[in-house]
């Protein structure tokens, strides 16, 4: 290797850190707002003089127009260029925050929280698909554990800081901090993100989109009304009823709209793809897992005695456990494949599950459980599906590919919230720590059905692992000699017409 070789990797290599930092910190910066402010919502009720029933539309109307910006955005990324639709992406998330932060009133206030998800419905699946675009396929895992491990940790960090800021300072420095770090992202991106040649094909499905809007608003809006002191009674209620009539009447127009259109929003030939279907089905599982992170610090106070104000802090563990284990979880799927990581994650997860249904009873138990389920969680949630997904699709319809995952892990996400929020429910008036504990029990078992779906992704062993890295390095070692001859033949017209 020259020395100008050895200088274009290091130029490389420097390139793709920056290209993770830029992406880990959008996504971070997305993460974040989901769950930040959740400990503000007295102070949000107070400033604005709203009910509790209200107030949860803070929450709501952000994760709402998430989910629905993450195939609309998807697909522009695929059409119109990653980069161009990432930074769009970033700017509608600062604006919605800056917005948030000026808000005379509570109308303006859920205005610019779903301006907030709008932009990071986009940042997600797009952010993902460029580090599909941008790193080889050997270096992918890795790629995605860090960025993995950044979702994660915001996730469980963002409740605490929330709390500090509110307590210390105000509501509104929810929303300042993000006006910095969507500047730095997007500074960074307009100058490391790569290029993408626009594939403008077909008109925008615009039909497609409208049926997908009313289906989940449909879907997520059945699942909100079930009542778990009530589960049967409220699921053959007019408010559970017509909605999720809705989402199957609006859901079948949508797969027959998408079977026609030139350009669908979500191309149901994706479905073909055995390993996608796997990806999505254990996007449900590992949705409705991480719902159960948000009753933890119910169980912390109701079993083992601790204050509501701490209770936030014991998810610390399960926060930096997530946040060492996802990159080293990008590693073996590196080596490995994501067969056995998904396997092994998955079994440790119910694991902790089962801890936290039976063994909790004290605060040691319990921080030894956080730490095993944040290793399980860090080896199902994110990573390896993301890592399954980049490499099961093509690179042009990576992103939409990464939408559908999103939305299948919110799903779940939904479904399980509804879920545990019912079995609690149902008994805790009177027995509060035993529904506590046999929500978690249930969660248990469900995570275990994820197993035999993991077990059906195709056995990759160390051999496999050694000729698709060998094949991945003849590939590049080609294209740089199609590159040299390239300029070697330009070269020698411009020397032939300079003689002329």
């Amino acid at each position: 290797m020259t020395a100008t070789d050895t200088a274009t990797d290091t130029k490389n290599a420097r390139t793709q850190y920056l290209v993770i930092a830029c992406l880990g910190l959008g996504i971070f910066m997305a993460a974040l707002d989901l769950t930040i402010v959740a400990p503000a919502f007295t102070a949000l009720q107070e400033s604005f003089n709203v009910s509790t029933r209200a107030i949860a539309w803070v929450i709501g109307i952000y994760a709402l127009f998430n989910v629905l910006s993450q195939p609309t955005m998807a697909k522009l990324a695929d059409r119109y260029g990653r980069r161009t639709i990432f930074l769009v992406d970033v700017a509608f998330f600062g604006f919605g925050s800056f917005l948030a932060f000026l808000s005379p009133n509570f109308g303006v206030f859920l205005l610019a929280r779903a301006i907030q998800g709008i932009g990071a419905g986009g940042i997600f699946p797009t952010a993902n698909a460029i580090i599909g675009d941008t790193f080889p396929h050997e270096r992918r895992g890795l790629a995605y554990g860090v960025t993995g491990s950044l979702w994660g940790m915001a996730a469980i960090i963002g409740p605490n800081l929330g709390g500090v800021l509110t307590q210390h300072a105000s509501w509104h420095w929810l929303f300042i901090i993000n006006l910095p770090l969507a500047v730095i992202v997007f500074i960074i991106g307009l100058r490391v993100l790569p290029t993408q040649r626009a594939e403008r094909r077909g008109n925008l499905d615009i039909r497609g989109l409208l049926f997908l809007t009313i289906a989940l608003v449909g879907l997520m809006g059945a699942l909100n009304e079930v009542k778990g002191d009530d589960v049967w009674g409220s699921i053959v209620s007019q408010s559970v009823f017509f909605p999720f009539f809705a989402f199957l009447w609006f859901g079948y127009l949508f797969v027959t709209a998408e079977r026609h259109a030139d350009a669908p929003i979500i191309p149901l030939r994706l479905f073909r793809h055995h390993d996608l279907r796997i990806a999505d089905g254990l996007a449900v599982i590992a949705g409705i897992v991480e719902s159960s992170l948000v009753f933890m610090p119910t169980l912390a106070v109701i079993a083992l005695g601790f204050s509501t104000e701490k209770s936030g802090y014991f998810l610390t563990p399960a926060a930096l456990t997530l946040g060492f284990a996802t990159p080293v979880v990008g590693l073996l799927l590196d080596r490995y494949g994501p067969r056995p990581v998904l396997v092994g994650g998955t079994l440790i997860t119910a694991l902790g599950l089962f801890m936290l249904g039976t063994v909790v009873t004290n605060t040691w138990t319990f921080l030894l459980t956080l730490i095993i389920g944040g290793i399980g969680l860090s080896s199902l949630l994110g990573t390896p599906l993301r890592y399954l997904t980049a490499n099961a699709v093509a690179p042009e319809e990576r992103a939409t590919g990464m939408a559908v995952l999103s939305i299948s892990t919110n799903v779940g996400i939904a479904v399980g919230s509804a879920l545990t929020g019912a079995i609690i429910s149902s008994r805790h008036s009177t027995q509060p720590v035993a529904s506590i504990h046999r929500a978690y029990i249930v969660l248990g078992f469900i995570t275990l059905i994820a197993v035999p779906i993991a077990a059906r992704i195709p056995r990759r062993t160390h051999a496999q692992t050694e000729a698709a890295l060998a094949a991945a390095a003849e590939k590049k070692a080609r294209r740089m000699e199609r590159r040299a001859a390239r300029q070697v033949a330009k070269s020698a017209t411009t020397s032939t017409t300079g003689d002329d």
